[in-house]
């Protein structure tokens, strides 16, 4: 457009009636698609005029293209997911022993008095008291704790598929009892201090994906410079933290009752959540910074409303009419290309 311009130092801007655009605005869009031009808003005779006026676009063809974004979080979206299937791989052993143990634990307990329970609840719960009778024979048990890293180590259990809230752990304590019970067996010494620390670890770098999947999902928003720098220099941290080699802290299980929402999983009934001692861990640490990268995107993203249904362009007429250039001017773009440390640090010299 400054080509297009380059013989107009003076023109009269025109906006259309039904561009609704404050000046403050107007004069933004006319400096970043004009730079170096002189606005005249009084008189003018004879001079080229700028009209910035609703683009001559159908809005069915409009609304069919398709969506488009400057850069991509992919960098650094490969290199956690990695990294989390390289721990996964590292902890399998570990966790599927948790899950064994809490699956023999729940059926031992079931198999005793699993068949009064079922015959108690078959009325208003029936699906529930199929799955209680499926944990007493050789099938897969709905019900059988197993551990979850999401945010924290969880040990967690599927809830009843029953839509009746009468039907979940608090209308059903015996069954929850027993439940619980699997899984206070289950952790009592198969999860190592080393295969805590690793899940936890594995915990973290999942809630540091989760939050920046979040702000690299395209949603009309725009981010600072300033508070990009400071998301990477928080990620940046985070994935020293998640390298560090540090002895394993001291742990502990905690009961809980919370509800853990698991993709592809559904809701599920957290029991049990490790709680590391000994100091703020890489984990720890990891999880603060993830805290403080959602809090800057939240606080530094900004949504600005679209006030024309379709994009506005700026064109250039000569005095008697004639169409010189034009240009589509968009009122909003997405910047989010930036996010996270997609290019390595230069090398220090």
């Amino acid at each position: 457009m400054a080509t297009a311009l380059a013989g107009e130092a003076r023109v009269r801007v025109q906006v259309h009636a039904g561009v609704a655009l404050a000046p403050r605005e107007l004069g933004a869009v006319v400096a970043r698609l004009a730079p170096g031009v002189e606005v005249v808003t009084a008189g003018g005779e004879g001079l080229a005029r700028l009209v910035l006026e609703p683009a001559p676009i159908s809005m069915e063809a409009w609304a069919a293209r398709p969506a488009r974004t400057r850069g991509s979080c992919a960098p650094l979206e490969e290199a956690l997911a990695m990294g989390q299937e390289e721990t996964l791989a590292h902890l399998e052993p570990a966790l599927a022993r948790v899950t064994q143990a809490a699956d023999g634990a729940l059926r031992a307990r079931l198999r005793r008095r699993g068949n009064s329970l079922a015959q108690t609840i078959e009325g208003r719960c029936p699906a529930t008291a199929r799955a209680v009778r499926q944990c007493m024979g050789s099938k897969p048990c709905p019900f059988t704790p197993r551990p979850v890293l999401r945010g924290a180590v969880w040990i967690a259990a599927p809830e009843p598929a029953d839509a009746d809230p009468s039907c979940g752990p608090e209308g059903l304590p015996g069954l929850w009892r027993a439940v619980e019970e699997a899984a206070e067996v289950a952790v009592r010494g198969s999860l190592a201090p080393q295969w805590a620390d690793a899940a936890d670890r594995q915990a973290a770098r999942v809630a540091l994906a989760e939050a920046l999947a979040d702000a690299c999902t395209p949603s009309r928003r725009r981010f600072d410079p300033a508070v990009l720098a400071e998301v990477r220099a928080e990620v940046r941290l985070a994935g020293e933290d998640l390298r560090r080699v540090e002895p394993a802290r001291p742990s502990r299980w905690e009961t809980v009752s919370e509800r853990v929402h698991v993709p592809g999983g559904g809701p599920m009934r957290g029991l049990l959540v490790l709680d590391t001692r000994g100091g703020p861990g890489p984990a720890a640490r990891v999880r603060e910074r993830v805290r403080v990268v959602r809090a800057r995107l939240a606080a530094g993203a900004r949504c600005e409303p679209q006030r024309a249904s379709l994009p506005l362009r700026l064109v250039l007429r000569a005095p008697e009419g004639a169409l010189r250039a034009q240009v589509l001017a968009y009122p909003e773009e997405l910047v989010c290309e930036d996010l996270g440390p997609g290019v390595p640090e230069p090398a220090a010299r």
